[in-house]
């Protein structure tokens, strides 16, 4: 209930590092939290029982600690939003390009990386677009302002249960053919 240095739905009392020197006083504060928001914890407890059966249950696959970091927090702002009733919702954005992209940032999408070379080689530097594999992997790409779409629609419409969005189009595109398309395009 208490956590970076703020009561989080408690009012027993607020910590600081100096009365935390006194394991019984801070016992006694979580104690009396806890019994402040029993009937939350119920709930909470119901739910995660229901998010452990959705984790066994479902075909959930992580590719590495990034996707189980975020599975963890979509599951944390459900039960937030359970536990204090603040309306809430998840969105997993897929690849979002814009005009505006920079493609020296780390963080650019491969569409704004391979418009950049391509516009390179176009005015004669010697660069080429460079593809990682066979070029057959498949992405789902969104335009920004239709994920700034879909976010106003979700910040209009949703219950705000915690549910989880996927803000993509649903459309699988090749590297191997984005690439082709840009240097179509380019040329």
């Amino acid at each position: 209930f208490i956590g970076h240095g703020r009561r989080v739905g408690c009012t027993a009392f607020r910590l600081t590092l100096g009365e935390r020197r006194k394991q019984d006083s801070v016992l006694l504060i979580h104690l009396r939290c806890l019994l402040e928001h029993l009937d939350r914890l119920r709930v909470v407890a119901r739910l995660f029982v229901n998010l452990t059966e959705l984790r066994i249950h479902s075909n959930v696959r992580l590719a590495g600690g990034n996707g189980a970091d975020k599975l963890l927090g979509e599951y944390y702002l459900k039960v937030y939003s359970a536990l204090f009733g603040i309306p809430s919702v998840s969105c997993r954005f897929f690849n979002v390009f814009g005009e505006r992209q920079d493609a020296s940032s780390p963080y650019s999408g491969v569409i704004s990386l391979f418009f950049d070379r391509a516009l390179r080689k176009k005015h004669g530097e010697n660069v080429s677009i460079s593809i990682y594999g066979d070029g057959t992997q498949t992405r789902d790409f969104i335009y920004v302002k239709d994920v700034v779409g879909a976010l106003l629609f979700l910040a209009e419409n949703s219950p705000g249960r915690g549910d989880v969005f996927n803000i993509a189009y649903g459309r699988q595109t090749s590297i191997l053919s984005l690439a082709e398309k840009i240097t179509s395009l380019v040329n």
